[in-house]
């Protein structure tokens, strides 16, 4: 097949109705992704057709493996055998879809052959149609940053990075608001160009908690391209998330679960805990299929996506025991988050240390009246890993006067502009802070909120900063007025459910080690013990008696008092209910024992706080 009208394939399929697609198109599609080397892609749509009951493509597996195995060779083949003058698109493909699986693999290349790639244009646009089908995401940001020549020579390629930075950080777009700049997306299809704009608009208003907005946006796209698997995800997610306000989920339309398990949802907030809410709509056989294998060769999807089914095989380990080994499975996914994380098991204790040497008075609010000044009241909340964060969200979301927003990313990019400030010695070069920084923090703070919530009469901000308790001290100069509010779930549970990355946050704060995690919590309940000595009644701290909401919905209800006690958020069902006891941990709770003195630390200093 001519590289013209491969790329006429693939895009025609996403305009298919997808049941059509998936009897009538997917299987001669995987073949032609073989053919092309964009292993990647093929996988994706293996998944796809798993997930709705289609025979596997046995002929197919076969070959991907074979291509799987000899891929370095390959490569090495294809450079030495044809000059870059005489390669064909169809060649530069191959060897693209090989190279995106080596880096998915973490493989060693030939040296210097990302530097000194010479790629003809139609060959990398293909890559960037692949890589969106297959969401490949993070591999797409890392082969822009070691072949930058790629988004230089293909629109296509640079419309994908375009969306995938939008994507992931919600202050890109909402910049793109304030100044009033639209994203460049362009490419040599001009159905492509619509479908990438309209993805960067529904990116930009899940971001802005714009949901039922999204919802109408997707089902808008859908109509010109139902088969679209990120289309197809968005959609998943806006429906989830403009649900939140009912008494359940419904999946009426996506009968089928996402085979990527909603990858990079995390993006928008999305929790693991959400991500088991949202699959316990489908039928377990449905999920099941998806993970039925308990070995997966790596075909050049991210890193993340085997990560997500590790845990999806965790949970349903505990109905299935015959079936997977847990113990061997828990094994085997944190020692896939120990390599892939960016906690670093010095930094929160040297973060301590310094915070003793910061002057109490500087935190002292005064009489200067800042601007611009609040629409409302703002509480910032902190706390430690549970699935009672998704919970909270939910319940808190479904006051109309309350804003729950969580600025997390805006908070990471206010610091890095103050990036001297915040390295060595910060917190305690916080007195560094100029007036007209703190001018610019809170500036930027109320024009990202404008976005998400102009216009609307709130009571209250809420904002869920949980991974943030760093930033305490910046936030408390920048909002003089604001208070904290600092919750905890039981220490036990919450070390145990981050590590089985069931908790209410992405755990990708720490290494899911239990000996880690542990010094996690002492860390963080060493700062919040300074910090509650600082700021004195500007922080209240809450220890729940459980890692779900049902019997601490009163002390919530102090600080919050428009919260309906009846109005309970939802939990998973069926084989993805959390076990509250653990007892099915059994292999575990006998390994945190090690660390019980530290956990009963932690447990002794909250408490006091709480009591304050």
């Amino acid at each position: 097949m001519e590289h013209q009208s491969f790329s006429g394939f693939l895009l025609t399929a996403w305009e298919l109705d997808h049941e059509r697609y998936l009897k009538d198109v997917s299987s001669d599609l995987g073949a032609q992704a073989i053919q092309f080397g964009l292993l990647g892609l093929w996988q994706q749509i293996h998944l796809d057709r798993i997930s709705s009951g289609l025979e596997p493509l046995v002929d197919q597996i076969e070959k991907t493996e074979i291509l799987s195995a000899n891929a370095l060779d390959l490569i090495q083949e294809i450079i030495s055998s044809i000059s870059s003058q005489e390669r064909t698109v169809q060649d530069d493909v191959r060897l693209l879809g090989l190279i995106t699986l080596c880096i998915s693999r973490s493989e060693a290349l030939p040296s210097d052959l990302l530097e000194n790639l010479n790629i003809q244009r139609e060959s990398v646009d293909i890559l960037a149609l692949a890589l969106l089908h297959s969401r490949s995401f993070s591999i797409a940001t890392l082969l822009s940053e070691v072949a930058p020549r790629l988004s230089e020579i293909s629109r296509t390629f640079e419309a994908l990075m375009t969306y995938i930075n939008i994507l992931s950080d919600p202050t890109i777009c909402r910049a793109n608001v304030i100044t009033n700049t639209s994203p460049f997306i362009v490419t040599p299809w001009p159905s492509l160009t619509n479908l990438m704009q309209g993805l960067v608009d529904v990116a930009g208003r899940l971001h802005n908690y714009h949901y039922q907005e999204s919802v109408d946006q997707c089902e808008q796209l859908l109509k010109s391209y139902p088969s679209c698997p990120e289309l197809r995800s968005l959609y998943a997610l806006s429906i989830y998330f403009a649900a939140k306000s009912s008494d359940s989920i419904s999946n009426t339309d996506l009968d089928t679960p996402d085979p990527l398990l909603l990858y990079y949802s995390e993006c928008f907030l999305f929790t693991p805990f959400d991500r088991l809410i949202y699959l316990s709509a489908f039928k377990q056989s449905s999920i099941e299929r998806i993970c039925a294998q308990k070995v997966m060769l790596r075909l050049g999807l991210d890193d993340k996506f085997y990560e997500l089914r590790s845990q999806l095989q965790i949970q349903l380990a505990l109905n299935n025991k015959n079936g997977f080994d847990l113990q061997e499975l828990t094994s085997t996914h944190t020692d896939q988050l120990l390599r892939t994380s960016g906690y670093d098991p010095f930094k929160l204790a040297l973060h301590s240390a310094q915070l003793k040497k910061i002057q109490p008075s500087l935190f002292v609010p005064s009489s200067v009246d800042l601007q611009p000044q609040l629409p409302c009241p703002l509480t910032f909340v902190v706390g430690l890993p549970s699935p009672h964060w998704s919970q909270l969200k939910r319940i808190l979301g479904s006051v109309d006067q309350y804003a729950v927003v969580d600025s997390t990313a805006l908070l990471a990019r206010l610091s890095s502009q103050f990036s001297d400030l915040v390295s060595q010695g910060y917190p305690a070069t916080l007195d560094q802070l100029t007036d007209d920084q703190v001018s610019m923090i809170r500036m930027s703070y109320l024009q990202n909120l404008a976005i998400c919530f102009g216009g609307q009469d709130k009571d209250r901000i809420i904002d869920f900063l949980p991974l943030s308790f760093e930033h305490i001290g910046l936030l408390s100069l920048a909002f003089p007025e604001a208070q904290f509010l600092a919750i905890h779930p039981p220490i036990y549970e919450s070390i145990l459910s981050s590590y089985l990355e069931v908790n209410g946050f992405s755990s990708s704060h720490a290494t899911a080690t239990l000996s880690e995690l542990t010094a996690y919590c002492y860390d963080y309940a060493e700062i919040l013990e300074i910090w509650s000595n600082v700021l004195k009644s500007r922080i209240t701290v809450i220890n729940f008696a459980a890692t779900t909401l049902e019997s601490d919905i009163c002390f919530l209800k102090e600080v919050f008092p428009l919260i309906d006690e009846m109005h309970m958020p939802d939990k998973p069902s069926g084989p993805f209910e959390i076990v509250e006891s653990f007892d099915s941990y059994e292999f575990l709770s006998n390994d945190v024992e090690e660390f019980s003195s530290d956990i009963a630390d932690v447990d002794k200093m909250l408490s006091s706080l709480a009591s304050k």
